[in-house]
């Protein structure tokens, strides 16, 4: 799977109107057809960083900006993934919405944030209620926003519904945390910001690529069945897999943690027949394993 994902500074979006915003996003996803990517990520509300400037109700903005970001999906041939404020139900309320579009631009789904902030709540946002997890061609993910960040049980209740990576759309860097719930839930982790460092995170919990002050694209080819292992017992087996299958597979050690990835560079060569194969017990599976024994 190859994630595009944006960290937009303010010099993307300071001046420009609602209208103007959209343009440049949509414009951004054609500047990146090139590349390839099967989805691309910008960050949290970021269509509408200065509303007072061309005063659309939020209703007619919503319905405006799907449209078209439906559209931008087709002609790029990429999943979107982007934030909307969507009215809500009762009057001069709305909800702070993630979708993600398939290919082809339909509804993939939908994730209304669930721990808005104060500032948020005081201003009309109405808190989501459910989290969130998709199914897509790549596997499943799990969406996050902003100060979804803080609460750990969100981010474990993406694991427990089985969440290979999860995108997280914010307005700042997130720091640390994202690193720890990416080795903690064994995903990966995709933030799309609007500040300068965009991240793609591995399982292991290494930034595999980040956006700069002087380039806003953040982007890797990532395996979303990459796995965990501890090393009790199975130093040999690294051995062996890397004798028999070469470079069909990559095989990276973490020495400090005890821990090592596989992940695959060939699809007849899948990590869950790699573990069937060659005995492989995974890190979480070590640890239920353990458990049970107590």
């Amino acid at each position: 799977m190859k994630i595009a994902t944006l960290g937009l500074n303010e010099r993307a979006y300071i001046g420009r109107t609602q209208r103007e915003m959209l343009d440049y996003c949509r414009n951004r996803c054609l500047d990146l057809k090139s590349l390839s990517p099967d989805m691309i990520v910008f960050p949290e509300i970021v269509f509408i960083m200065y509303p007072e400037k061309e005063p659309l109700s939020y209703g007619e903005f919503f319905e405006m900006a799907l449209a078209e970001m439906k559209d931008t999906a087709r002609l790029v041939n990429s999943y979107l993934v982007f934030n909307l404020y969507e009215p809500a139900e009762e009057s001069e309320k709305r909800y702070i919405a993630t979708y993600v579009l398939n290919r082809n631009g339909e509804v993939a789904g939908k994730y209304r944030k669930i721990y808005p902030t104060k500032g948020e709540m005081a201003s009309g946002v109405v808190p989501g209620d459910l989290p969130c997890v998709i199914d897509t061609e790549f596997g499943r993910i799990g969406i996050a926003t902003c100060f979804d960040i803080g609460f750990r049980s969100y981010w474990q209740s993406l694991a427990d519904l089985g969440a290979k990576a999860v995108i997280w759309t914010s307005a700042y860097d997130g720091g640390k945390l994202l690193d720890a719930y990416a080795v903690l839930h064994s995903y990966w982790v995709i933030s799309s910001v609007r500040t300068y460092r965009a991240r793609i995170i591995d399982p292991a919990g290494r930034t595999v690529s980040e956006s700069a002050r002087w380039d806003d694209l953040c982007m890797a080819d990532i395996d979303l069945d990459m796995e965990l292992f501890h090393i009790d017992d199975q130093i040999p087996k690294i051995r062996e897999i890397r004798r028999v299958l070469g470079d069909k597979v990559k095989v990276d050690t973490l020495s400090e943690d005890n821990i090592f990835t596989v992940s695959s560079r060939d699809p007849e060569w899948s990590v869950e027949r790699v573990k069937s194969e060659f005995g492989l017990v995974s890190c979480k599976e070590y640890h239920k394993e353990a458990e049970l024994l107590r």
